[in-house]
């Protein structure tokens, strides 16, 4: 059988890859440009109030949106490939109101306690408190936004909506206010981080409807019972992954202490670095996979998979070397203090090594249908994670948190390319 050309799939690929990887560089130093901003005009203590809202803000977020975002990536792509547009439309009617329903009810919940608490808390507070009543709902849909531009391969807008048209809209909103004379404060950063996100909303929805195909409008919506369960199942994979990713740092400030548990967290933060490859490349590898698997050509998504996994690895090698030969340096950059961590860094480093080199498998089985499998998996190694921790932290401080991280990424990743394999003959290896 002759073998499936790439020739199509490799400008796809480096397109969509090197689009999201400078757009996330461009993030990057926007919210650093942001934070640095914001500091400036309220202080630190005002900031801190501000990033503690946006904090609980990303917590309720990933909670309301009840894993629809990873559902319309998914599924979007599916049913356009197979022009199924009556079931894209009622997919994007369905997630739209299941979310807006969700985030007005967490929002009205919030906004009760703030006026509940306002005397305890202080005014400010309690109006950040409040404004959580439509922050909420802003904040959880666009990001159902990005999530269909990039299951139509729109990169630029799937990224940038969020990570750079939002924060661009709230330092032209607040600096705008502060020239006016509008008291600096948390509550209202938030305030402008409201109206924002509102606005990065409607601009969202007006490239959404150039980007989708015409026969949508015109299709009567339909509605598939599984949805919701498929998206409680990623959901649930996506908050077992946030356990995951902060178990060590919270379990090493609970048993050593929060200045350990501060060098550890910039330690974890540099390790990331080799995954930024894996991360550039899944904004569009994503759909890709959900349209291949649909249209049963798995010959071809074989080959992709590989291709993509060549690219992942070269990359995170370079970048593992590099924080062997500057990591130790780096880290004094941040604070003299902190070249204690180096040998947790590499331990971290090696970890995310093995998580670039599995290549893709997360995202394939939640494209392919196996969110139950990942769940489960995740599940037993946040388990396996909590353990090791607990006991490697005590004696051996940051560095058992890392020896701790890595295994269990380890354990992740071969029991997810196990199951990849016995459930469709697939591995997202180089080689």
């Amino acid at each position: 059988m002759e073998k499936p050309r790439l020739s199509g799939a490799f400008p796809v690929l480096s397109r969509g890859a090197i689009a999201g990887g400078l757009i996330q560089v461009a993030s990057i130093g926007m919210a650093l440009g942001l934070r640095l901003a914001l500091i400036r005009l309220i202080g630190a203590t005002e900031y801190g109030l501000y990033v503690y809202a946006i904090s609980w803000l990303d917590v309720l977020v990933v909670g309301v949106k009840l894993g629809l975002d990873s559902l319309l990536v998914r599924f979007v792509a599916t049913y356009g490939s197979q022009q199924e547009w009556g079931l894209l439309k009622g997919l994007l009617r369905r997630t739209d109101r299941t979310v807006l329903f969700a985030s007005l009810a967490v929002g009205a919940v919030v906004a009760a306690i703030g006026l509940a608490l306002r005397q305890r808390i202080g005014d400010t507070a309690a109006i950040s408190c409040m404004l959580f009543f439509g922050l909420l709902p802003a904040a959880a849909l666009i990001q159902l936004r990005s999530a269909t531009l990039r299951a139509r391969k729109r990169v630029m807008w799937a990224i940038g909506l969020n990570k750079l048209v939002r924060p661009l809209l709230l330092l032209a909103l607040f600096g705008g206010i502060s020239l006016l004379g509008v008291a600096r404060n948390g509550a209202n950063a938030l305030a402008c981080d409201l109206i924002a996100t509102l606005i990065a909303l409607v601009v969202g929805a007006w490239i959404l409807k150039r980007e989708l195909p015409p026969e949508v409008a015109t299709a009567a919506a339909e509605y598939s019972p599984d949805w919701l369960r498929i998206g409680f199942f990623l959901m649930f994979a996506s908050c077992m992954s946030i356990f995951l990713g902060r178990t060590d740092v919270l379990m090493l400030g609970m048993l050593r202490d929060t200045t350990e548990a501060g060098v550890y967290e910039t330690c974890s933060q540099i390790s990331r670095l080799p995954l930024f490859g894996l991360t550039a490349v899944s904004v569009i590898l994503g759909p890709m996979v959900a349209e291949l698997f649909a249209q049963n050509r798995l010959d071809r998504l074989r080959q992709v998979l590989r291709l993509a996994a060549r690219g992942i690895l070269l990359f995170s090698v370079l970048a593992s070397l590099g924080i062997v030969l500057l990591g130790e340096f780096v880290l004094s950059v941040f604070d003299p203090t902190f070249a204690v961590g180096y040998t947790a860094l590499l331990w971290l480093a090696g970890a995310q090594l093995v998580n670039a080199a599995a290549g893709p498998i997360g995202l394939l089985l939640t494209m392919t249908g196996y969110e139950r499998a990942v769940g489960r998996v995740l599940f037993a190694v946040v388990i396996l994670n909590f353990v090791l921790n607990a006991v490697l932290i005590p004696p051996f401080g940051m560095v058992g948190a890392a020896v701790a991280t890595a295994v269990s990424s380890a354990s992740w990743n071969i029991a997810m390319l196990v199951v990849g394999w016995k459930q469709l003959g697939i591995r997202t290896t180089a080689f």
